[in-house]
């Protein structure tokens, strides 16, 4: 940057017509150890233009003027003693050009006594900057001129505001520049320190420029191993996501997200909450605070993560936005497993305590109507009216008794009875049990594949299979039975599972009352035709036996139970020998 204060300077322009609009900190840029950031430099630069007004020849001037710095006078006595111009491009463009713009994609092609061609450019997000590349053209075209020679003459120029196609025609060394390089020659043999000197100094800079790619590539190479989600942005366009990002949103390699908007891989649901923690300040309370929102998956389904507050970083030389995230889908999915078999573990001990207590008062109530009927029976039409009503209130206790055997069944633990389970032979059994109200009511479709045995035990999976299959039955009892149809898939599925699967195209439940269907007491049915418990008690069942239930439906089309168990371990052979 002092290069180009100076140059400024040279060429009659003000300094502060270009810094002042834009409200940077001098000290900053004038230090000599200070870094300019790309966006920064692009900002300066357009200012710059403006001020010029566009002038494409004063922009070169600006670019001629920086070869006549002072920063390298002994670099400039070794070129003019020991380097051809070819090879001074050579190391410009190879080494020093790359070390401060390490973005920049540059090739050079030439003959012997032939046009210099040079080419540049830069890819998105990097911000474009039509002055860089006409100030680039006036500093390559005046390089020689640090030799004593004439400036290079610019032949051709195709510039944009990302890329520079120059063809230059370089001057010829003149006799007085041999006859000085004899003569400096003859010194430099008498100096020889001075030249170990500064080959010393290209040594280091050389090692320096490795020390800097190095350490690029290991800042890549831990990012790439570690197991969360990297990924970083400038202006809202991603620059790099690690591997980790990558396969997560199922993408097949980092270039085909290279230069997307981040904003487009975040579910709309959850694009507030990200908006709302953008560039935070680093001593911000709640700067690192986690957020959970949903990305998209390549094929647009939702992945759940947890992303920190994004941190500023400079990411290629360039101001960037890094945001680390963690796949959170599985540990969610295990809390809700452990939040549900506490409820239910909570519920059976209540289940247990109220049946305990209802039971006892029950048999007393039922013997004693049961008592009245009978004695009321004998007096005749007369008291016709009083027996049927203790009638009626007897079908009453009979309900109240099926209830409180639900809830002792939700609140029965029966674990220890587990083991190799055939669940074909189950489902098989089960429903021939259910024969009779599955052929009044629908069309069964039976789609029962090879699955291996599961960890379960006979009654328990009986249980599971025809509450489901009942459940059914009942969503398609207003229908008619020809337009019914009742499907039972079994099959192997991910993770080591069996898949189950009840199917039915009844009334279907509502978005409202799906989130509710398995809590206890919980039905969608008429006052006495359900006690709400059956969904609840399959729920502890399948969660006991290390498994999972899961429902989808569609209102008015049908619903459909998943129920996920585990394969029973194969026997091990050697022991059976």
């Amino acid at each position: 940057m002092v290069m180009l204060i100076d140059a400024l300077q040279r060429v009659g322009v003000d300094p502060a017509q270009v810094l002042d609009p834009l409200d940077l900190d001098r000290n900053a840029l004038l230090s000599p150890r200070g870094r300019v950031a790309w966006t920064t430099l692009t900002s300066i630069l357009g200012q710059l233009s403006m001020v010029l007004l566009h002038d494409v020849e004063r922009l070169r001037d600006v670019g001629r003027s920086m070869t006549l710095s002072n920063d390298y006078p002994r670099f400039r006595r070794l070129a003019e003693a020991t380097l051809s111009l070819r090879r001074v491009y050579e190391i410009g463009l190879t080494w020093i050009t790359p070390a401060n713009f390490p973005h920049l994609r540059i090739f050079t092609s030439s003959r012997a006594n032939g046009p210099l061609r040079i080419h540049g450019s830069y890819a998105e997000p990097y911000e474009p900057s039509l002055p860089f590349f006409h100030i680039a053209a006036g500093t390559l075209s005046g390089m020689p001129i640090m030799l004593g020679l004439p400036a290079a003459k610019i032949v051709e120029a195709e510039t944009s505001s990302r890329s520079l196609n120059l063809v230059l025609e370089l001057p010829p060394r003149r006799a007085r520049v041999r006859a000085g390089i004899k003569a400096v020659l003859g010194k430099m043999k008498r100096r020889r320190l001075e030249l170990d000197v500064l080959e010393e100094e290209r040594r280091l800079l050389a090692d320096g420029l490795e020390s800097l790619q190095r350490m690029h590539r290991e800042k890549r190479t831990l990012l790439e191993r570690l197991p969360d989600m990297v990924v970083v942005h400038v202006n809202g366009r991603i620059v790099y996501a690690n591997q980790a990002f990558v396969q997560s949103l199922r993408w097949s390699s980092l270039e085909e997200l290279v230069g997307r908007p981040l904003i487009e891989l975040i579910e709309p649901r959850s694009r507030a909450l990200v908006s709302l923690q953008a560039a935070p300040a680093p001593d911000a309370p709640g700067s690192r605070d986690l957020t959970r929102v949903r990305l998209l998956m390549r094929d647009g389904r939702p992945l759940l993560v947890e992303l920190g507050a994004p941190q500023a970083v400079v990411f290629d030389g360039n101001e960037a936005q890094l945001v680390v995230g963690r796949d959170i889908e599985e540990r969610v999915r295990l809390q809700e497993q452990l939040a549900a078999a506490d409820r239910l573990a909570s519920l059976g001990l209540l289940a247990a305590g109220v049946a305990h207590e209802v039971n006892n008062p029950l048999a007393y109530v039922l013997n004693n109507i049961e008592l009245a009927r009978r004695q009321l029976s004998v007096l005749g039409p007369s008291a016709a009216s009083s027996v049927t009503a203790l009638t009626i209130a007897l079908e009453g206790v009979d309900r109240i008794r099926f209830i409180v055997r639900e809830l002792l069944l939700l609140s029965r633990d029966e674990g220890s009875d587990l083991g190799p389970t055939d669940i074909r032979a189950v489902v098989e059994s089960t429903l021939s049990l259910a024969a009779g109200e599955i052929e009044r009511t629908a069309k069964l479709e039976l789609e029962l594949g090879d699955a291996p045995l599961v960890i379960a035990s006979v009654p328990r999976l009986a249980q599971v299979v025809l509450n489901l299959l009942l459940n059914a039955i009942e969503a398609m009892r207003s229908s008619k039975r020809a337009t019914n149809v009742l499907t039972v898939r079994l099959a192997r599925s991910e993770r080591q599972r069996v898949s189950l699967e009840i199917s039915d195209t009844g009334v279907g439940i509502t978005d409202d009352d799906l989130p509710r269907i398995f809590e206890p007491f919980f039905t969608t049915k008429p006052a006495g035709k359900g006690t709400g418990l059956g969904l609840s008690i399959t729920q502890r069942v399948v969660v006991e036996l290390g498994g999972e239930i899961e429902v989808t439906s569609i209102p008015e089309r049908g619903t459909t139970f998943r129920v996920l168990l585990l394969e029973a371990p194969a026997p091990d052979d050697t022991a059976a020998g």
